[in-house]
């Protein structure tokens, strides 16, 4: 029996492909935040406002994630069908697309090909070629671990998986206070697939108090966004470079204002979102190479900004999807290598 698509999933979906290739184009056209120090202050300001909704992105991904398996059955073996039908089959594709990647920082890029590194890389132990690679492994590490997660999630009460995203926000906040932050940042990762499962818990109960969780979702934004604006504004104020991450609280609860959101005002289904949502992982695997081929373009052209901006967008989007349903025409390979089927 066919599985009945949950709307305001592929919204989401979509919606957080395009913020993640909005931190990339905003990447090549900004000399990776090193751009910032030059611009004027409502320049800056915008700037800011796209880079804070660009990297919800990948919050929103893993929140998914939560949503649709963690509440799902890994018991009676089934765990091993997980193992084999999901994770071990990223892993193929993620060390296939790491391989390809290889290829264009050597053959594009002009980068020295090292054996020893590709096979640090191949094992997840150096950071990736190409730097929006590093997703993969995060994901690889996630779905390792979530039969795990799964089968104490269900033990918990809905009150209880709420306090224990709240106790591992704390934690996160307590880490980079002792500056931690490679262990603060991968508990977040962790976190955000906590708390799409929660929504999943409290789905009913946000429903029946829509008007209370409207005003919630709107303080959190509004305070969110203005904390980070604030936090980059800082970052420039003392001559650094300027960067927000994953574990940036702004950015959580942000994150978590846009999935509840989507949640109570996605009603109607639409064919462009679905098509979007499905092509999504396989735009994620793509888009970056054609950004950074536009590097040596864009560093020439002395156009307006904006413009610039808005032409990096469009192009990088409409080529990478573009290549998306063209190897996804490729029979037996095309969705298989796109990891395309396994996302639903």
């Amino acid at each position: 029996m066919k599985k009945k698509r949950i709307l305001f999933i592929d919204y989401i979906r979509a919606l957080a492909i395009l913020m993640v290739i909005m931190c990339h184009v905003i990447d090549v056209n900004c000399l990776f935040w090193l751009g910032y120090q030059e611009m004027s202050g409502a320049r800056q300001i915008i700037l800011y406002t796209l880079l804070i909704f660009g990297r919800c992105g990948v919050p929103l991904f893993l929140m998914i994630t939560g949503y649709l398996l963690l509440d799902r059955d890994y018991s009676d073996g089934k765990w091993k069908s997980f193992y084999l039908h999901k994770w071990l089959y990223l892993l193929l594709v993620t060390e296939i697309w790491f391989a390809i990647y290889e290829v264009f920082a050597v053959c594009v890029q002009g980068k020295p090909f090292v054996w020893k590194d590709f096979v640090l890389r191949l094992l997840f132990i150096e950071e990736p070629v190409l730097s929006h690679a590093w997703y993969l492994p995060v994901i690889l590490g996630l779905y390792l671990l979530l039969p795990v997660f799964a089968l104490v999630w269900k033990k918990l009460s809905n009150r209880g998986c709420l306090i224990t995203v709240i106790l591992l926000w704390a934690l996160v906040l307590l880490l980079q206070n002792f500056a931690q932050e490679s262990m603060a940042q991968h508990i977040t990762y962790a976190m955000y697939m906590l708390i799409g499962g929660a929504y999943k818990r409290w789905h009913t109960a946000l429903v029946e108090h829509k008007k209370a969780a409207y005003t919630i979702y709107s303080l959190a934004g509004i305070f969110a966004l203005a904390g980070c604006e604030g936090y980059l504004w800082l970052q420039h104020r003392r001559g650094e470079n300027v960067s927000l991450w994953y574990d940036h609280a702004g950015i959580v609860l942000l994150s978590l204002a846009l999935f509840g959101f989507a949640m109570f005002l996605v009603q109607k289904n639409c064919s462009f979102v679905e098509r979007l949502s499905q092509d999504s992982f396989g735009i994620y695997l793509i888009h970056n190479m054609i950004a950074l081929m536009m590097m040596p373009w864009l560093s020439q052209w002395n156009s307006n900004l904006y413009l610039k901006m808005i032409l990096t967008y469009l192009l990088v989007w409409g080529i990478a999807w573009g290549l998306v349903r063209l190897i996804g025409k490729i029979p037996y390979v095309g969705d298989w290598i796109l990891y395309k089927r396994r996302l639903k």
